[in-house]
């Protein structure tokens, strides 16, 4: 009698583990060596969950890296409750010619994420001598340093910048930490006698406005 009670919990341990799932050995944290199909899949699940979350970065070491691409500077403004308002952004691109679309991008906290979409705004190109305008914008106020504007299309726009696009919300989209807002374009402008504002690695710069003696130099060398 009891080498058949033995034999009948032999073969009901022997049917658990074949019953046993894949993933249930994953929990334990069994090592295997032979992999049946069913392993192999929940393995590769596995594995591309970890792919998506992806590695871990220093946030400033990424932000530095970023900083290597040189861009222009802007500032988007608009109207609120009759007061006019300002961000300094240099996340800024063209999007689209047809119909005309750009984009900028706006740290979630900021009150222009939450305003843009509900108002017309204005992207300001700053020329190369308004380095002080993108200060006043960026959180950094400079005493004595008056905006000069202009309103047009339901939107106030800085005077004397390089270039302006006044646009209308078009669409907002995530992100991450950041707002991205699409703008329709409804008017635009250029000054062919100033130069762009420039920020690289974290600095403030000025696009020349003659080619460099040496490059000139070399032009006529070589032709």
């Amino acid at each position: 009698m009891m080498n058949k009670l033995q034999e009948s919990t032999e073969s009901l341990k022997s049917q658990q583990t074949v019953l046993e799932s894949p993933t249930e050995r994953f929990e334990r944290g069994d090592s295997l060596t032979e992999k049946t199909d069913g392993e192999a899949i929940v393995e590769s699940a596995v594995e591309s969950v970890e792919a998506q979350e992806g590695p871990s970065f220093d946030p400033r070491a990424l932000r530095q890296t970023f900083g290597q691409f040189a861009t222009g500077v802007t500032v988007v403004t608009y109207e609120f409750e009759g007061e006019y308002y300002g961000a300094t952004v240099n996340s800024f691109t063209s999007v689209s010619i047809d119909p005309p679309l750009l984009l900028v991008s706006f740290m979630r906290t900021a009150k222009a994420a939450e305003r843009l979409m509900t108002r017309p705004f204005t992207i300001n190109v700053l020329a190369g001598d308004q380095k002080t305008t993108a200060l006043q914008f960026a959180g950094k106020p400079q005493a004595g340093h008056e905006i000069p504007w202009n309103f047009s299309h339901g939107s106030p726009r800085i005077k004397d910048s390089l270039a302006h696009f006044s646009c209308e919300p078009w669409r907002e989209y995530d992100g991450g930490d950041h707002v991205l807002v699409l703008g329709k374009v409804v008017d635009f402008g250029y000054a062919q006698d100033k130069v762009s504002l420039v920020f690289y690695r974290g600095q403030w710069h000025r696009v020349a406005d003659t080619p460099p003696p040496l490059w000139l130099e070399w032009v006529n060398q070589h032709g």
